[in-house]
C-alpha cells in the first residue's frame, strides 16, 4: 500500500541529525483512515534498511503480542 503524500519522508529530514548518523526517518505506512495509530521511539538496523516501521525483531515481538491480544 503506497504511503500517503503527507506520510512520507519529510523535507526537512534531508541532511539531519537523524539521517547523518544512519538512524533515518522510517515513513509510516498503513491507511490513512485508521482509528489507532502506533509509534515507535526510533528504528532499528531492519527498519532503516528496509524503510518498513516495526519490520526488526522488536517488531516481531510487537506483532506477537497484539496477535495474542486477538
Amino acid at each position: 500500500m503506497p504511503t500517503p503524500a503527507h506520510l512520507s519522508t519529510p523535507d526537512s529530514c534531508a541532511g539531519c541529525s537523524l539521517e547523518k548518523s544512519g538512524r533515518g526517518f522510517v515513513s509510516p505506512s498503513g491507511p490513512a483512515s485508521s482509528k489507532i495509530v502506533f509509534f515507535g521511539e526510533s528504528p532499528g538496523g531492519k527498519e532503516v534498511e528496509t524503510k518498513i516501521p516495526f519490520s526488526g525483531p522488536a517488531g516481531g515481538k510487537f506483532g506477537h503480542i497484539l496477535d495474542s491480544l486477538g
